[in-house]
């Protein structure tokens, strides 16, 4: 049992430094199940093992974070950047550090976010929503809780991973991916429901199966229909069909990711040796040259330099020098960004003096070479004259 606990611990701080986000769906709950399964198994001798089990699982954890932390901690001085950032002394505060996900921390932000994550039938979840693990608790709780007591024990820490993982989702962006390791206990819970019904359906008379069975099947149906609109979504099957081999590819990511449409013109029309800064846009799939990612939840790079290179020239100089010599902008993405970090615009961190030189280096410095939707690709040039830009 101590064992699996330390292995636990380091399967969870590898989810966590993955995506911090497994600290609410993955850690926490298994934190729960280790801790809570000694406890179910043995009473006498359960709190000593649950503790020990907490130690191990907690202390592998944070070994296995550890890598991510320290990285995080020596780049952005935040071991859990972007979160929580007003508890270290990081000098930017953006938006991610006085919250957690999507839900801000008031009273009403915390009521409402697990009733629009949950409640939903769609929610932004798609088609794995919260009512997957929300009916296994329900068949659970009709087919399971009226078993013996071992078994009401043992269901308890997964019922409550359960819980607290769905919970923890709802504070998220609530995204379908992120509930995927919440469905792990809810697969125990629906088994040990499956398990309680045939044990029942053996024992009981015939009156008591036949309101097993339809409790059961109320369940399943209940579980079926609160997932059908997203199942017959079109959107969805258009997606399930491309992934078949059944779509076009190029049009369904242009759909899907914004800055799809620049792809094929960095691909076949800049230089090999090109290098790119990417703003406002983290995402680097299938951009076949060498890319500088800014990071969404810090300054836009471009106004970090611009607020020690005073003019366009001492700016555009500074890239020659990275060896710069394209610029992607992704004004769909500059939006989203402006939004989880609470600015008014994607420009909007920095000094007036900072984004007048960005915006004068945009005008003079820059060629636009490509555009297509709210993706637009340029190029370094020598900066003209303010006199030579229409309108300066």
């Amino acid at each position: 049992a101590l064992l699996r606990a330390a292995l636990a611990g380091l399967f969870a701080g590898l989810a966590v430094g993955t995506k911090l986000t497994g600290a609410v769906t993955v850690a926490i709950p298994a934190g729960l199940l280790v801790v809570g399964l000694p406890l179910a198994a043995a009473r006498r001798r359960g709190p000593t093992h649950a503790a020990a089990a907490a130690a191990l699982f907690g202390g592998s954890a944070l070994v296995a974070f550890a890598p991510w932390a320290i990285r995080n901690a020596v780049v952005a001085g935040n071991p859990l950047h972007p979160y929580l950032g007003a508890w270290f002394a990081t000098g930017q505060a953006a938006a991610p550090a006085a919250r957690i996900g999507s839900a801000a921390l008031d009273p009403a932000g915390l009521v409402l976010a697990p009733t629009f994550g949950v409640l939903d039938p769609r929610g932004a979840a798609g088609v794995v929503g919260a009512a997957f693990p929300l009916a296994l608790v329900a068949a659970l709780v009709l087919l399971v809780a009226r078993h013996d007591g071992v078994a009401r024990r043992r269901a308890a820490p997964l019922l409550l991973a359960v819980v607290a993982g769905t919970a923890g989702w709802s504070l998220l962006e609530p995204l379908g991916r992120y509930l995927a390791p919440v469905l792990v206990p809810a697969a125990a819970l629906g088994g040990a429901a499956a398990a309680a019904l045939a044990r029942a359906a053996r024992t009981a008379a015939a009156a008591g199966r036949r309101a097993l069975a339809a409790a059961a099947v109320g369940v399943l149906v209940l579980a079926m229909l609160w997932g059908l609109p997203a199942g017959l979504d079109a959107v969805t099957w258009r997606r399930v069909a491309t992934a078949f081999g059944h779509g076009p590819l190029d049009a369904e990511l242009r759909r899907g990711a914004s800055y799809w449409p620049a792809v094929p013109f960095v691909r076949d029309e800049l230089p090999a040796d090109a290098r790119l800064l990417m703003v406002a846009e983290a995402r680097t799939f299938a951009i076949d040259r060498d890319p500088v990612v800014e990071d969404p939840f810090e300054w836009p790079l471009l106004l970090v330099l611009a607020e020690e290179s005073p003019t366009p020239e001492a700016l555009a100089s500074v890239l020659r020098e990275q060896g710069i010599t394209h610029v992607l902008f992704n004004a769909a993405e500059a939006a989203r960004i402006a939004r989880i970090n609470g600015r008014e615009d994607y420009w909007a961190a920095g000094s007036a003096e900072a984004r007048a030189t960005v915006f004068a280096f945009w005008q003079r410095c820059l060629e636009p070479r490509f555009r297509e939707g709210q993706v637009a690709v340029y190029e370094l040039t020598a900066c003209r004259p303010a006199a030579a830009v229409p309108g300066s």
